[in-house]
């Protein structure tokens, strides 16, 4: 490897390391690294950037050019490569980042950058800001944990002085942000495998939005607006502080400076899109409306349309508002992947593995459905920790389908607990039936069993496949094998 910029990613296929990589490699950067475990469509996507990938960790394989070597929260200390890295960083004139730092390397020209945090949400928003940012002509770099559909990868290199990217709060690593501009969509109970306590995690996120220039915070999250009844703790002017909301109920004790910090809507009868009844105090009368479903979805709209409207006060409100209609969506977000009986019954994939987000996806899918009809769900749980803290909170989301099949639990990497499994989730359904005189069908499955499961399915009827592990590749391979 030669030039004056090449890098190194230990552990390239992540989904927070390929990204950078592949906007490395955009920005004229010479790129290697190792990995695994790349699933194919990936692996294709690094060699025709050309991406070299190197199948087995071998510190050999970091050449002396190399000017950054990077590394995720994944990568254990002992790991070899970063262990020889880090012995050899002062001799060889290395740097050694985590993926963060390396992001924010990467992003050091960018004088004004947005980033997305939250529990739920953040990949289909920043997505969504992505779009909005490319269609009002600003050209910014764009990095999502997912994949746009409107792009080939997870990032877009622009040619502007804007960069948006969503953060990450799971290994704290958001705190290492620059963003000036900070979007904060929710804040819920997950990684205390990182964090210890909720309590902890909550003070991440303060601190997180302490380091803003502007930020914009969910008044409908219960944390959030109690954040906000006591925004002291922030240090943050009264014009770095805003909010929006689409329940008046949440903000009518707000006062009377906070409440012209603000943008309020509310949903409209039978449908997935919002009224704007007011902005900054003032009576409005705008329509939000977006080609995916889903309430959850249009109230993240609805924030990151108030972080761009004040942030870049040269795009008009309405000109946003029109590109967010033609917004395409993200791979695995509501994302219809094929259908059964002759088109009859709709096959839909999503990433959602916290209780909230299937709540929110099953809630979505539930006005799609014609009277009668049935949603099936497919669940992988993902972690030993996430399933073992939320196993009730998953079994009150997923009563809420009609049938439940449950896969062996997706480890992440993690050891197995004892006594936590699949079956955990299993148990706390059938006791919440018993209790309540549910009628949800649930069973343990395997890979194997998809053939069962579909065969439930009638016209009409909805099927959903829900996880952030191997759940997605198993079921478009299923449906490949079947078409």
């Amino acid at each position: 490897m030669t030039g004056e910029k090449a890098a190194y990613f230990i552990g390239l296929g992540g989904s927070g390391m390929m990204p950078l990589a592949l906007l490395a490699r955009k920005k004229g950067w010479q790129v290697a690294g190792s990995d695994p475990k790349i699933n194919p469509a990936r692996l294709a996507l690094l060699q025709r950037e050309g991406i070299q990938w190197y199948s087995t960790p071998d510190p050999g394989q970091i050449q002396s050019g190399t000017d950054c070597i990077v590394y995720s929260t994944a990568i254990q200390d002992s790991h070899p490569e970063l262990e020889y890295a880090r012995l050899k960083a002062h001799d060889q004139h290395w740097k050694v980042f985590h993926r963060m730092e390396f992001m924010q390397h990467l992003l050091a020209n960018k004088s004004q950058q947005f980033g997305i945090a939250g529990t739920h949400g953040k990949t289909s928003t920043s997505s969504l800001g992505g779009w909005l940012l490319l269609q009002a002509g600003l050209e910014p770099d764009i990095i999502v944990g997912g994949h746009p559909l409107y792009l080939e990868g997870q990032i877009h290199a622009g040619q502007g002085d804007v960069a948006l990217y969503e953060t990450d709060e799971s290994d704290g690593s958001f705190l290492k942000a620059r963003a000036q501009n900070r979007l904060v969509l929710n804040i819920d109970l997950d990684h205390l495998d990182y964090h210890g306590t909720f309590a902890k995690l909550q003070a991440a996120y303060v601190q997180f939005i302490r380091g803003a220039d502007l930020a914009v915070l969910n008044a409908d999250d219960p944390v959030l607006r109690k954040y906000l009844l006591h925004p002291a703790q922030f240090d943050l002017q009264a014009d770095q502080l805003w909010w929006y909301s689409m329940d008046p109920h949440n903000t009518h004790d707000f006062g009377p400076e906070l409440q012209r910090r603000g943008i309020q809507a509310g949903p409209l009868p039978n449908s997935d899109s919002l009224q704007i009844t007011s902005v900054c105090g003032d009576v409005a009368d705008h329509r939000l409306q977006l080609p995916v479903p889903g309430l959850h979805f249009a109230s993240n709209a609805l924030g990151l349309l108030f972080l761009l409207r004040i942030a870049l006060p040269a795009v008009a409100l309405e000109e946003l508002l029109y590109y967010m209609e033609t917004y395409p969506g993200v791979e695995r977000r509501m994302e219809q992947i094929g259908s059964m009986h002759n088109g009859s019954v709709a096959v839909y994939d999503d990433y959602a593995h916290h209780p909230v987000e299937i709540a929110a996806v099953l809630q979505a899918l539930r006005l799609r459905l014609p009277d009668q009809a049935r949603l099936h769900v497919i669940f992988q749980p993902h972690r030993y920790t996430r399933t073992q803290e939320l196993f009730r909170q998953f079994a009150h989301s997923l009563i809420a389908a009609d049938t439940v099949s449950l896969l062996p639990l997706y480890a992440a990497g993690e050891t197995p607990l004892e006594g936590i499994s699949s079956l955990t989730i299993l148990q706390a359904i059938s006791a919440i039936q018993a209790d309540q005189a549910g009628s949800v069908q649930v069973t343990l499955i395997n890979e194997n069993d998809y053939d069962a499961v579909f065969q439930l399915a009638q016209p009409g009827d909805i099927i959903a496949c829900l996880g952030a592990g191997s759940i997605s590749e198993q079921v478009r391979a299923y449906l490949q094998s079947r078409s």
